[in-house]
């Protein structure tokens, strides 16, 4: 029992104490007049000289009502990873003769990331090209049909055939009267008889000689003659085409990430040459908690989204939601939130763990207040605003309120404010009614608690809005 009195007496000043480090680092003036006051009154030390509290003005900040809305401000955790990862591959086999970049360069499209033996290509591309240029040949001809000294030449054929066929045909009737006479043997007729008929013959033939030269090709013959040089041009074109592949070029811009080959090394056709990454737009999926699957499906396209990376405390870069996924995990209880990540400087990598914060106006439409502005008086929601009396004192006021809630904007004012106000944000914590108050700003305030060195409270201030995240 007397263990339990005595460990009661040392948690009390351990509480009183813990309470007054949170006061003082919360409301530093309001602690401090506090603290005076209380210590006069147990007679610890000398009271100030009594002052009425019409004539007391404790320091205070003041800031104008803003129309708006609540924002709801959510966050998430995840890892980046690259929007596009693409391995460029070789499409010759043979081996590297030269790796033109190194991880971590940067290469744009089309650019030339290494070379590879093309001996046997260019054996191939030289050959198709004999065959294209005789094909080619092939058709000229074709089409060109017969030089015009054939074809003159076909026809004083015929005319000699004309003339034989007029001098068979004169033998015979020669033959025919003797035979008559019985002074020609049946033999010699029938000589005379073959010779016409293969005189006939040769003049039926030279007559179609000289028809078809004049003709030209037939169109089959032609047809043949283009279908092949076709052919042979497509097969040149493929045996460039292969050649071209001795040089292997990235497909896409970005950064190297790694490089899977080196000099000397065999590749065949589809070995890996180098992988490259988006540099600047990054893709990160997150888990979010079941409970907010109605808002988010809801609102998808509502959300301003931004990412903070563990790396870069206090800087946030631009992302969008992308995709929000209809399945909810039944082992994790949450779904993906697929996000599209912006960094125009580069700074940000693959594997960087990362915060996403999602914010998004809800609630009716009101007047937004820091958190500390609104307090509780006599069991009403009140703020302090600021009054300016006919001999030109400033006091405060108290001022019921109606609340709407709170969220990362701050506290929504429903009711009770009309716009125009100055409302009490810093220093109201001990304010009474009717007293008088002195407005300070942030910039007077700093000159005087140290005038003479800026710089160190500059980077005192910075150091205590930074905050380091354990993942």
């Amino acid at each position: 029992m007397k263990k339990k009195r005595y460990l009661a007496l040392l948690l009390v000043p351990l509480l009183a104490a813990g309470f007054g480090v949170y006061a003082y680092v919360a409301h530093p003036s309001d602690f401090l007049s506090w603290l005076d006051r209380s210590l006069a009154f147990f007679g610890v030390v000398q009271p100030a000289p009594t002052v009425l509290l019409a004539e007391r003005a404790d320091p205070v900040r003041v800031a104008p009502p803003v129309r708006g809305r609540l924002r709801e401000r959510f966050v998430f955790p995840g890892n980046l990873e690259p929007d596009r990862l693409v391995t460029i591959v070789s499409r010759s086999a043979g081996e590297v003769l030269e790796l033109l970049v190194d991880e971590g360069d940067r290469v744009s499209a089309g650019q030339v990331v290494a070379r590879v033996e093309a001996d046997v290509s260019r054996l191939q591309s030289e050959q198709a090209l004999a065959a294209y240029e005789g094909a080619k040949a092939q058709l000229d001809r074709v089409m060109k049909a017969i030089r015009p000294q054939e074809l003159a030449n076909a026809k004083a054929a015929l005319v000699q055939a004309e003339r034989e066929l007029v001098q068979a045909t004169n033998e015979v009737e020669r033959a025919r009267s003797l035979r008559i006479a019985g002074s020609l043997s049946a033999s010699k007729l029938e000589s005379a008889e073959t010779a016409l008929k293969a005189a006939e013959t040769a003049v039926e033939n030279a007559r179609r000689n000289v028809e078809l030269l004049s003709e030209g090709a037939r169109p089959e013959e032609i047809a043949m003659a283009r279908s092949n040089m076709r052919a042979a041009e497509k097969q040149l074109e493929l045996a460039r085409l292969q050649q071209g592949y001795a040089v292997v070029r990235a497909t896409v811009g970005g950064l190297v990430a790694k490089t899977h080959t080196e000099r000397g090394r065999m590749l065949g056709v589809g070995s890996p040459v180098a992988t490259v990454m988006s540099e600047k737009s990054f893709f990160c999926s997150v888990m979010v908690p079941e409970p907010f699957f109605g808002r988010f499906q809801d609102m998808r396209e509502g959300f301003a989204v931004t990412v903070e990376a563990l790396a870069y405390p206090g800087r946030s870069f631009d992302a969008r939601v992308r995709s929000v996924s209809t399945i909810i995990n039944a082992e994790t209880r949450s779904f993906d939130v697929d996000l599209s990540v912006i960094d125009d400087k580069g700074a940000l990598r693959p594997g960087m763990y990362i915060r996403a914060a999602f914010e998004t106006e809800t609630g009716p439409e009101g007047f937004l207040l820091p958190f500390r502005s609104a307090l509780v008086r006599d069991g009403r929601d009140v703020v302090y605003v600021l009054e300016i009396t006919e001999s030109g004192a400033t006091r405060a006021r108290v001022q019921p309120v109606e609340l709407g809630g709170k969220g990362a904007s701050g506290v929504l004012v429903l009711g009770g404010l009309s716009g125009g106000e100055s409302v009490i944000v810093e220093g109201n914590s001990f304010l009474e009614d009717g007293q008088n108050v002195r407005v300070v700003t942030e910039e007077a305030d700093a000159e005087a608690e140290n005038p003479e060195a800026p710089v160190l409270e500059a980077a005192v201030l910075e150091a205590s809005n930074s905050e380091v995240v354990r993942p």
